[in-house]
């Protein structure tokens, strides 16, 4: 599988959490392993507060297939408790962008990336057990339809505001809707494939999940 670990240690913040990051992720690493062909993966956790998420204290972000970046704030209230409790998840999350080839050094239109992210959304779900992240039921189902009906319009546009829909840059578009429609978006075909799993469905072709 060949998925290295990496903790950077230059300014010495991590080392506290050294063990713990690490216990977290190379359990994650066999879990995701069980699930999905995923290999040849460098795993780097960096102490930087810049793109973690907020009410967890980390972040993560692929930015090739080869390479996962995780920002962790090792100033965060009970970092330790956030990393065994959520780094599992991010992890699962960040791996099935890798095997997709979903990352920043590839452009990718709305449709694209609203699937993507709903697959790996619901690839952690799946390897945790647990529910949905924050960010997946961040709309109500009047604004699924209602924004759904809008982000149908962009469907097929590479150039599309990738912030308003993900980060809610725009007034009238809610922080995490993209992630709230491409959840839902996948919802729907696993409930009309009930044979199929987030864990089987990496070579679905994009077109065949509206």
């Amino acid at each position: 599988m060949n998925i290295n670990i990496n903790i950077l240690k230059a300014g010495g913040n991590l080392k506290k959490i050294e063990d713990t990051i690490e216990g977290a992720a190379r359990k994650a690493v066999v879990s995701v392993s069980k699930k999905i062909p995923v290999e040849n993966v460098d795993i780097v956790f960096f102490d930087s507060k810049f793109q973690t998420i907020e009410h967890i204290g980390f972040g993560g972000y692929t930015v090739t297939k080869n390479l996962i970046m995780v920002p962790v704030d090792s100033k965060f209230d009970s970092i330790d408790k956030s990393i065994k409790e959520n780094l599992g998840r991010t992890i699962a999350h960040e791996l099935y962008h890798c095997l997709k080839d979903y990352t920043y050094e590839n452009k990718f239109t709305l449709l694209e990336s609203l699937v993507n992210e709903g697959l790996a959304d619901h690839f952690e779900t799946e390897i945790s057990g647990g529910i949905p992240e924050k960010w997946d039921t961040a709309l109500n189902q009047q604004q699924l339809i209602s924004l759904g009906k809008r982000a149908k319009e962009e469907f097929n546009s590479y150039e599309f505001d990738h912030s308003a829909w993900f980060f809610g840059t725009k007034k009238d578009i809610p922080y995490w809707a993209g992630y709230s429609l491409g959840f839902d978006i996948v919802k729907k075909y696993l409930e009309k494939h009930p044979e199929k799993k987030a864990s089987t469905s990496y070579e679905v072709p994009i077109q065949d999940f509206i």
